[in-house]
C-alpha cells in the first residue's frame, strides 16, 4: 500500500504511519507501479544548466540521458562546449517528452527564459551573471 499523509503543510507520499497525521491509503499493484515507472523512466527527456568554473559561461541543453551527455561536455566531445571545460551541473529537470524538453530548452535559452532561469532556478550569487553568448 502507498500512503499519501497530511501533516501541517507538508505533504508526504510512502510508508508512513497514519497516526502522523491525515492519512489515505491507495491500493498500487506493485507490477504495475513497476511497469509505469520503467516505461517513465525510457521516455524522460532532461533539460539542464551546466556551468564553466572556467569562463563562468551557462550552457542551456536538453538530452535523455544526462549523464552520458554531461560526460560527453566534459571531456571535449561537444564542438560548443569543448573550450570551457571543465562543467558542473548546477540544475536540471525531467520531463515526459522529447518536446517538452527541447521547448522548454529554448525558452530557457531566451531572454526573458534566462531571467527566469537566473532569478528561479540558480539561486547562488555567483551563477548569476550571464556571460553566455546566445548559441541559437
Amino acid at each position: 500500500m502507498l500512503i499519501v499523509s497530511i501533516l501541517g503543510d507538508r505533504l508526504t507520499v510512502g510508508h508512513c504511519p497514519l497516526e502522523a497525521g491525515i492519512g489515505v491509503r491507495i491500493p498500487v499493484p506493485q507490477q504495475s507501479f513497476a511497469k509505469a515507472s520503467e516505461l517513465l523512466r525510457k521516455n524522460m527527456h532532461y533539460v539542464y544548466i551546466l556551468w564553466s568554473s572556467k569562463s563562468s559561461n551557462f550552457y542551456f541543453g536538453s538530452t535523455r540521458d544526462i549523464k552520458k551527455r554531461f560526460e560527453e561536455h566534459n571531456t571535449g566531445k561537444s564542438k560548443a562546449t569543448a573550450p570551457y571545460i571543465p562543467w558542473r551541473l548546477v540544475w536540471y529537470s525531467c520531463f515526459e517528452n522529447k518536446k517538452l524538453a527541447e521547448d522548454f530548452e529554448q525558452y530557457l535559452k531566451s531572454g526573458s527564459g534566462k531571467a527566469f532561469a537566473y532569478k528561479r532556478l540558480l539561486n547562488s550569487e555567483s551563477l548569476k551573471k550571464d556571460k553566455l553568448r546566445d548559441i541559437m
